[in-house]
């Protein structure tokens, strides 16, 4: 496989016909759409999906040399995939197993930190960036049909760079539709993640931003940096009044005055004032109300990935995202069903359709390609409810988190990083950044919490807490001391800074961005013996 560096071949894409009037139906009248209609446009777009890909190699073996004749066919003869299935077929100098398309490589990584290649053809990186489009004009728009987002509008990606997909996206949607970055997207490839972040803040206080991307936990740490630096209680060296632009001056008077008015002290939203505001990361749930308190909006989701693509957004007031039906067949498999097949990979499990899908029940998303993309009944390893099942409107869900991203605990229960952060917020202790392993001590089975706090605390008292906020947010987690009187948690505490410092010791190895932090979840020995010795 070669490097990443290599891989940053960028498709060119037809500059978009942009249409004020009728751009808020173009990208976004898909919410409207009832799931009959949605679900007669999936399968029109897998029978043309399966005509493309169905001469190709990858094809003929995942099909089994099939050609399914219906719907119901396809899905009671094709097995459900995982990326071990196509890894001999997605390697940029094995073209010949894929349809004969011109292809841009995006990258993420995957167990074990190893990357997963994924091939895009020029349809659908076009789809993928007119679906981003759509979250765009949601994300900023005041009412339905407020058309906020246009070309010559600008962003602010705080993104990762290419090969992967959202630093094509920045790219692409300059190609595509005119959007600027608040950094040019070739310039702020080549800083290191921290570095862009601070950047793109400090740039932004000398233009207009109209809409934000960003994990949402930056967010929240910019704006409470922002809040102590208004306050003059930030000890981080920052811009000095004459290093600032007139423009960043004024609106650094114009914070204040807004703040004053409204009885409050200034904030970062005071500032910047963006139109929108979308926050990624599993997290975006739980941070939403402190990403208000600081930037004076709520944040909006996409649900997106490498292999997929966009897949699903917010709409208008709305808590739970919809799935747009024109970037992959989606299928839906219940938990039972799925560890049926994680205990048989022989078993054919059974998926829901979006016509069959019911409210508050764990799903796993299972996706086919469509545009000459190689994934066929593909599982994402992503987890989500469906929150809103209302007659025949489209139901609205929410990413709980990834497969690979839940912790067992004897068996018992598996927490996800989603109900962690609900338990942690839930203390109200100062606590930062943190990441979490299971461990076996003396034949018994641990939760191991690391945790990074704001000031002095007592490891027992902070366990004591975070336990019985598990306690009442998993039952499974319950069941653990109340049947079996195991209390598997128990925490470390790091001093403030730890984060920071293991970031910046790994940065100078030259490591790459997806190894400068450890992981939240099921982090391994080698990261957070590292981590306790950076903090000592």
């Amino acid at each position: 496989m070669r490097p990443a560096i290599e891989l940053h071949s960028q498709l060119e894409v037809p500059v978009v016909n942009w249409d004020r009037d009728t751009a808020w139906e173009r990208f976004t009248g898909f919410r409207k759409l009832t799931v009959d209609q949605f679900c007669e446009i999936q399968e029109q777009l897998l029978t043309e999906q399966l005509r493309t890909i169905g001469a190709s190699r990858i094809g003929m073996r995942l099909l089994r040399l099939q050609k399914p004749g219906s719907l119901e066919e396809f899905r009671n003869s094709v097995p459900i995939t995982n990326y071990g299935d196509y890894n001999r077929f997605l390697d940029p100098d094995a073209k010949e197993e894929l349809p004969a398309f011109e292809y841009m490589w995006a990258h993420t990584t995957g167990a074990q930190a190893r990357y997963k290649y994924v091939p895009y053809t020029r349809r659908a990186y076009m789809r993928m960036l007119d679906n981003l489009m759509g979250a765009f004009l949601l994300s900023t728009a005041r009412e339905e049909g407020d058309v906020r987002i246009e070309p010559g509008s600008s962003i602010m990606y705080n993104v990762p760079p290419r090969p992967y997909l959202s630093g094509y996206a920045a790219f692409g949607m300059e190609q595509r539709f005119g959007l600027k970055g608040v950094l040019k997207p070739s310039t702020a490839e080549h800083m290191e993640f921290k570095t862009k972040v601070r950047t793109n803040f400090e740039t932004a206080l000398g233009k207009k931003v109209d809409l934000i991307i960003s994990m949402t936990s930056v967010l929240v740490s910019a704006g409470e940096q922002f809040a102590d630096s208004l306050a003059g209680r930030s000890t981080r060296k920052r811009p000095t009044k004459r290093d600032l632009s007139w423009k960043a001056k004024t609106k650094l008077g114009l914070a204040f005055i807004k703040g004053a008015f409204s009885g409050r002290k200034p904030r970062a939203g005071d500032i910047f004032d963006a139109k929108g505001i979308i926050g990624w990361g599993v997290d975006t749930p739980i941070f939403r109300d402190q990403v208000e308190n600081h930037w004076g909006m709520k944040p909006d989701e996409i649900y997106a990935c490498t292999e997929g693509g966009v897949m699903g957004m917010a709409g208008l007031n709305s808590q739970g995202m919809v799935f747009n039906p024109y970037m992959n067949f989606v299928e839906f498999l219940p938990s039972e069903e799925a560890a049926k097949l994680d205990a048989d990979s022989t078993y054919e499990a059974k998926t829901h359709l979006l016509s069959e899908v019911k409210p508050d029940t764990d799903y796993e998303v299972i996706i086919s390609s469509f545009y000459g993309m190689p994934f066929i009944r593909y599982r994402l390893g992503h987890h989500i409810v469906f929150t809103t099942v209302d007659g025949n409107q489209l139901p609205e869900f929410e990413f709980i988190g990834r497969s690979d991203d839940r912790l067992d605990i004897a068996g018992f229960t598996r927490i996800d990083e989603k109900t962690m952060w609900e338990a942690i917020q839930a203390t109200e202790l100062p606590i930062g950044s943190w990441t979490a392993r299971t461990e076996r001590v003396n034949e018994r089975p641990v939760l191991h919490l690391y945790v990074e706090t704001k000031e002095p605390l007592d490891d027992e008292l902070v366990a004591q807490q975070i336990h019985e906020a598990l306690r009442e947010r998993d039952e499974f987690y319950r069941d653990l001391e109340d049947m079996l009187q195991i209390r598997p948690l128990e925490v470390t505490t790091l001093p403030f800074g730890t984060w920071d410092r293991y970031y910046d010791n790994r940065l100078k190895k030259g490591l790459e961005l997806h190894y400068l932090v450890p992981p939240r979840m099921n982090s391994s020995e080698k990261d957070v013996n590292e981590l306790v010795s950076t903090a000592s």
